[in-house]
This record gives structure tokens, sequence and C-alpha cells, in this order.
């Protein structure tokens, strides 16, 4: 029940539905013109409001009715599935991030990429060979480290490399799937927030 109009400071109106929006073109006004609350955007209500959403309930001022505060809810078993699914996919884009930042040194003294992309075409590369091999087709293998030319090399040394880039990442992506079992094994959102994302 969030829409954001603009970044940086802006101006929330609040509906009863706990639907609320913000918008930093009309400080301190309705701009809708149908919105239940008005709410300062430096102010600590729209902090929280912020922060709960969208699992909250909305305490009024029993004299004027205005919004006061607003006190967090327990999301539902299926908000909490969405939640992990989103915290699990963090896990994998971390793991992309870390991958494609952190090149493999080889026994050569030069880097590879170790993406999963760059996985994905060195092992098809091979097996290109492969089947040319079988087949009596001349197949040159060619490979080339971070930030240069691809160059030839034999099939037995490419394997290797292969072999050594799946030695390399194996453990990060044994971090990851702990990690998605950790997530998927908590209780509460707090739970989901205390799991910490890291390839280091």
């Amino acid at each position: 029940h969030t829409l954001l109009l603009n970044k940086g400071g802006f101006e929330m109106i609040v509906y009863k539905n706990n639907w609320f929006c913000t918008n930093s073109d009309h400080p301190n006004e309705d701009w809708v013109g149908d919105a239940d609350y008005v709410v300062e955007d430096s102010s600590d209500l729209a902090r929280k409001i912020l922060e709960y959403a969208p699992n909250f309930s909305l305490v009024t001022d029993t004299d004027n009715g205005t919004l006061i505060d607003v006190i967090p809810t327990e999301i539902t078993a299926a908000e909490l599935d969405k939640y992990k699914a989103l915290k699990i996919a963090k896990t994998k884009e971390s793991l992309y991030e870390w991958l494609a930042n952190n090149p493999m040194l080889y026994s050569d003294g030069n880097y590879y990429s170790v993406t999963e992309e760059k996985q994905s075409l060195l092992n098809s590369n091979l097996a290109s060979y492969e089947r040319a091999t079988v087949a009596g087709i001349p197949y040159p293998l060619k490979w080339n480290s971070t930030g240069a030319e691809c160059a030839e090399w034999e099939y037995t040394d490419l394997t290797t490399l292969s072999l050594s880039i799946a030695a390399y990442v194996a453990p990060k992506v044994s971090i990851q799937q702990a990690l998605e079992v950790q997530i998927r094994a908590c209780e509460t959102k707090e739970e989901v927030d205390g799991v910490v994302i890291s390839y280091e």
C-alpha cells in the first residue's frame, strides 16, 4: 500500500486502510485531496510508517482524530514467505557480485573470470571440442584471461583450468546454499533481517 513519487525529502499522506503515498513536491499538504492524514517527512511517525509498512496499525488521538502513532503488527505467513524469497534473491545477487569482482589467480600468473556466465561458456567450449574430436573435426580451443585476447589452449590444460575455477567457486556456492537454508528456517521477519550475507 505504498507509492513513492520522488526520492529525498517528501510529504506523506496516509489513509485509514494503511495505504500511504509520498511526494516531495507538495510539502505539508494533501495534494490528492482525499487523504485521511498528512504526516511531515522529518517526523518520527513518517519513519515508523516507512519502516513498518505494510504491517502496522494506526493510533489516533481520541480527542481530535489526528494520527499520532503506528504500531507494528505481525506479518502473515504468505508475507513472511515473500520476505524470505527477497532475502534469498539477495544472497544470489551478492554471490554474483562477489564472483564478478573476484577473478581467480591461476598458476600461470593470470586472472580468470569465474562468473556463472564464463563458467558456462568455458564448459560449453570444452564440450564442443569433445564432440568435434569424436566426429574427427578440427576444433581449436581458445580461452582468455581477464582483460586479454583469446589464446589457443591444449584440451588437458583448459580442462584443468575449468576444474580449478569450479574448486574456487564451490565454497562460495556452499555459503549461498547454507544462507538459503538458514533463511527458509526463519520464523519471523526479525530473524530474516538478522541473517548476514557475506562471502568473504
